[in-house]
Protein backbone atom coordinates (compact mmCIF):
# COMPACT_ATOMS: atom_id res chain seq x y z
CA UNK A 1 0.00 0.00 0.00
CA UNK A 2 1.90 3.02 -1.32
CA UNK A 3 0.20 5.23 0.12
CA UNK A 4 0.61 4.49 3.64
CA UNK A 5 4.70 4.37 3.22
CA UNK A 6 4.75 8.86 3.62
CA UNK A 7 2.53 8.37 6.84
CA UNK A 8 4.58 5.42 7.96
CA UNK A 9 7.79 7.34 7.96
CA UNK A 10 6.40 10.04 9.57
CA UNK A 11 5.22 8.29 12.10
CA UNK A 12 8.75 5.78 13.06
CA UNK A 13 11.12 7.61 11.18
CA UNK A 14 13.03 7.37 7.15
CA UNK A 15 14.62 3.84 6.75
CA UNK A 16 12.32 1.49 8.83
CA UNK A 17 9.72 0.78 6.26
CA UNK A 18 9.67 0.33 2.54
CA UNK A 19 7.38 0.34 -0.42
CA UNK A 20 7.65 -3.65 -0.87
CA UNK A 21 6.91 -3.51 3.66
CA UNK A 22 3.55 -1.89 2.60
CA UNK A 23 2.52 -4.19 -0.17
CA UNK A 24 0.44 -7.89 0.31
CA UNK A 25 2.76 -10.83 -0.06
CA UNK A 26 2.35 -14.52 0.09
CA UNK A 27 2.64 -14.82 4.04
CA UNK A 28 1.98 -11.39 4.73
CA UNK A 29 -0.16 -9.12 5.87
CA UNK A 30 -1.14 -5.48 5.48
CA UNK A 31 -4.34 -4.20 7.21
CA UNK A 32 -4.76 0.27 6.81
CA UNK A 33 -6.93 1.66 8.28
CA UNK A 34 -8.73 4.67 7.37
CA UNK A 35 -10.00 8.19 9.29
CA UNK A 36 -12.43 10.20 7.11
CA UNK A 37 -11.54 8.77 3.93
CA UNK A 38 -7.46 9.15 4.24
CA UNK A 39 -5.01 6.71 5.41
CA UNK A 40 -4.62 7.22 9.11
CA UNK A 41 -2.56 3.53 10.10
CA UNK A 42 -1.24 0.94 8.53
CA UNK A 43 0.32 -2.47 10.40
CA UNK A 44 1.82 -5.69 8.98
CA UNK A 45 2.26 -9.25 9.70
CA UNK A 46 3.95 -11.79 8.34
CA UNK A 47 4.29 -16.21 9.47
CA UNK A 48 7.10 -18.14 9.20
CA UNK A 49 8.59 -20.67 11.16
CA UNK A 50 10.32 -20.41 14.91
CA UNK A 51 14.22 -20.96 13.36
CA UNK A 52 14.41 -17.02 12.75
CA UNK A 53 13.87 -16.53 17.00
CA UNK A 54 15.54 -19.60 17.56
CA UNK A 55 18.30 -18.23 16.03
CA UNK A 56 18.44 -14.40 16.51
CA UNK A 57 21.12 -12.61 16.78
CA UNK A 58 20.42 -11.20 20.58
CA UNK A 59 20.67 -13.91 22.84
CA UNK A 60 17.76 -12.14 25.07
CA UNK A 61 15.15 -12.90 22.34
CA UNK A 62 16.35 -16.52 22.06
CA UNK A 63 15.91 -17.16 25.52
CA UNK A 64 12.82 -14.90 26.03
CA UNK A 65 11.13 -16.86 23.24
CA UNK A 66 12.29 -20.48 24.19
CA UNK A 67 9.22 -21.27 26.33
CA UNK A 68 6.72 -20.18 23.58
CA UNK A 69 8.47 -21.85 20.43
CA UNK A 70 8.14 -25.61 21.32
CA UNK A 71 7.90 -27.66 18.24
CA UNK A 72 10.08 -26.88 15.21
CA UNK A 73 7.06 -27.74 13.38
CA UNK A 74 5.11 -24.74 14.72
CA UNK A 75 4.02 -21.09 12.63
CA UNK A 76 4.59 -17.78 13.99
CA UNK A 77 2.70 -14.63 13.07
CA UNK A 78 5.45 -11.75 13.63
CA UNK A 79 3.31 -8.75 14.27
CA UNK A 80 5.70 -6.16 12.18
CA UNK A 81 5.14 -2.35 11.46
CA UNK A 82 1.91 -0.69 13.19
CA UNK A 83 1.79 3.02 13.39
CA UNK A 84 -0.79 5.48 13.78
CA UNK A 85 -1.03 8.83 12.39
CA UNK A 86 -0.55 11.21 15.69
CA UNK A 87 -3.95 12.90 14.92
CA UNK A 88 -5.74 9.81 14.55
CA UNK A 89 -4.61 8.08 18.15
CA UNK A 90 -6.81 7.51 20.71
CA UNK A 91 -9.58 6.10 18.47
CA UNK A 92 -9.15 2.29 18.16
CA UNK A 93 -7.27 2.59 14.84
CA UNK A 94 -4.60 0.04 16.80
CA UNK A 95 -6.56 -2.09 18.62
CA UNK A 96 -8.74 -3.64 15.19
CA UNK A 97 -5.50 -4.09 12.78
CA UNK A 98 -3.78 -5.95 15.71
CA UNK A 99 -6.75 -8.21 15.73
CA UNK A 100 -6.96 -8.62 12.53
CA UNK A 101 -3.25 -9.89 12.59
CA UNK A 102 -3.77 -12.55 15.10
CA UNK A 103 -6.32 -13.35 13.50
CA UNK A 104 -5.27 -14.30 10.06
CA UNK A 105 -1.80 -15.48 11.46
CA UNK A 106 -3.63 -18.10 13.50
CA UNK A 107 -5.74 -18.87 9.46
CA UNK A 108 -2.30 -19.24 8.64
CA UNK A 109 -1.68 -22.05 10.80
CA UNK A 110 0.05 -19.79 13.81
CA UNK A 111 -0.11 -20.94 17.04
CA UNK A 112 1.49 -17.96 18.53
CA UNK A 113 1.66 -14.37 18.11
CA UNK A 114 5.07 -11.96 18.88
CA UNK A 115 5.75 -8.56 18.43
CA UNK A 116 8.47 -5.88 19.52
CA UNK A 117 7.19 -2.83 20.94
CA UNK A 118 9.56 0.29 20.17
CA UNK A 119 10.42 1.54 23.35
CA UNK A 120 12.00 5.25 23.81
CA UNK A 121 13.14 6.79 27.18
CA UNK A 122 9.20 8.07 27.42
CA UNK A 123 8.46 4.22 27.63
CA UNK A 124 6.27 1.36 25.11
CA UNK A 125 3.37 3.25 23.26
CA UNK A 126 2.23 0.03 22.31
CA UNK A 127 2.42 -1.78 25.71
CA UNK A 128 -1.16 -0.86 27.24
CA UNK A 129 -3.37 -2.43 24.07
CA UNK A 130 -1.12 -5.52 23.90
CA UNK A 131 -1.80 -5.84 27.50
CA UNK A 132 -5.37 -5.60 27.00
CA UNK A 133 -4.99 -8.15 23.94
CA UNK A 134 -3.58 -10.46 26.01
CA UNK A 135 -0.34 -10.16 25.31
CA UNK A 136 2.57 -10.91 27.65
CA UNK A 137 5.72 -8.78 28.24
CA UNK A 138 8.71 -11.29 27.53
CA UNK A 139 11.98 -9.09 28.09
CA UNK A 140 12.72 -5.41 27.43
CA UNK A 141 15.57 -5.36 25.36
CA UNK A 142 18.11 -2.62 25.28
CA UNK A 143 19.31 -1.45 22.08
CA UNK A 144 17.43 -3.80 20.21
CA UNK A 145 17.35 -0.94 16.88
CA UNK A 146 20.79 -0.43 16.92
CA UNK A 147 22.15 -2.50 14.16
CA UNK A 148 19.02 -2.47 12.03
CA UNK A 149 19.33 1.25 12.30
CA UNK A 150 22.78 1.41 10.93
CA UNK A 151 21.97 -1.45 8.30
CA UNK A 152 19.24 0.72 6.68
CA UNK A 153 20.03 3.88 7.67
CA UNK A 154 16.96 4.55 9.05
CA UNK A 155 16.45 7.95 11.16
CA UNK A 156 14.48 7.33 14.80
CA UNK A 157 12.15 10.03 15.30
CA UNK A 158 13.43 10.02 19.25
CA UNK A 159 17.02 9.32 18.31
CA UNK A 160 17.60 11.04 15.04
CA UNK A 161 19.97 10.14 12.59
CA UNK A 162 21.32 5.98 13.24
CA UNK A 163 22.58 4.41 15.75
CA UNK A 164 18.94 4.23 17.52
CA UNK A 165 19.21 3.42 20.67
CA UNK A 166 15.63 2.96 21.28
CA UNK A 167 14.60 -0.51 23.74
CA UNK A 168 12.40 -2.81 22.43
CA UNK A 169 9.49 -4.95 24.58
CA UNK A 170 9.06 -8.48 23.56
CA UNK A 171 5.61 -9.27 23.29
CA UNK A 172 3.81 -12.89 23.38
CA UNK A 173 0.63 -14.64 22.88
CA UNK A 174 -1.14 -17.91 21.76
CA UNK A 175 -3.27 -17.95 18.96
CA UNK A 176 -5.25 -20.43 18.33
CA UNK A 177 -4.63 -22.48 14.74
CA UNK A 178 -7.71 -22.48 12.72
Amino acid sequence: MPVALPMAETAVGPGWATREDLEPAPGRLVVVGELDGRVAGVATARVDGPEGFRTHRMSLVRESLSPVLVADAMRVVLLDLAVVAPAARRRGLYGAPLRARTDWGAAQGASVAVAFGWTPPDGCHIAPAMESAGFERLALIEGFFHDASLGVDAICPECGPPPCSCAAVLFARPVDPT
